[in-house]
């Protein structure tokens, strides 16, 4: 775009120098004088529509690039002012062949430019003059390597609990395993004293009809001496009475 503007305002001077030349040679017509040529100049000069109608004749003469050579010539140029674009707030490069360094400017404020033949010469003393981001992306870097290395440590501790979390999961299994076993004990030792309660109560029973037997027993025996005594004084009293007769 800048060498296309430059090329109309070299052909507006050329057609302007051509005219006045012209004029002062009398290569028009030799009957009319230099005056006329400069009178007919001022004309076109002041009437703009005139103007920019004898403008676009000028620039429509003009032969354009047609050659393959010079098309490759053009090519390989805008290949050559092929621009490397820096953002500001994503420092990532953009590459964008044939655009002038203000057209990119003017896209946004956080657009830096960098000319593709002078990233070679790029060094760490001259790099913030091309990249004002250059401080921050150093910024950036050192957080980015601090939370790597935090993430990392969690990592760690991450597979220290879940190792944890297998060992516990492993010794709830074992006791879960040792609750069923007690469980089945102490259904065993209840069934166990139930049985023995029953076996002890039949047991005192029996001992106590054994004791009841045996008591009345005794108690007949002594029942049976107690009669007899009685039966023996009482005959003795009867024998004595008669020999009182």
């Amino acid at each position: 775009m800048a060498q296309s503007s430059k090329k109309k305002a070299l052909y507006i001077f050329l057609w302007i120098t051509v005219i006045v030349i012209m004029g002062k040679f009398s290569i028009f017509y030799s009957h009319y004088s230099y005056c006329y040529y400069l009178e007919a100049c001022g004309y076109i000069l002041s009437n703009t529509s005139l103007l920019f109608y004898i403008l676009y004749l000028g620039f429509l003469s003009s032969s354009p690039i047609s050659s393959k050579e010079e098309k490759k010539k053009n090519t390989d140029e805008i290949l050559y002012n092929e621009l490397l674009v820096v953002l500001k707030e994503d420092p990532g490069f953009l590459s964008i062949p044939g655009i002038s360094f203000q057209s990119v400017r003017n896209l946004l404020r956080g657009v830096y430019v960098i000319p593709k033949e002078s990233f070679p010469f790029l060094t760490r003393d001259n790099v913030e003059q091309w990249c004002p981001w250059y401080d921050e992306s150093k910024i950036i870097e050192k957080s980015l390597k601090s939370l790597q290395q935090e993430l990392k440590e969690l990592k760690g501790t991450l597979l220290v609990f879940s190792e944890e979390n297998q060992r516990a999961i492993a010794k709830i299994e074992r006791l879960q395993v040792r609750c069923a076993e007690l469980e089945k004990t102490r259904d065993q030792l209840l069934k166990d004293i139930q049985k023995m309660r029953s076996e002890s109560r039949l047991q005192h029973v029996s001992d106590l009809h054994r004791l009841t037997n045996e008591e009345l027993e005794k108690t007949k025996d002594s029942r049976i001496r107690e009669i007899k005594i009685i039966d023996q004084i009482l005959s003795l009293r009867q024998s004595a009475a008669q020999e009182n007769h």
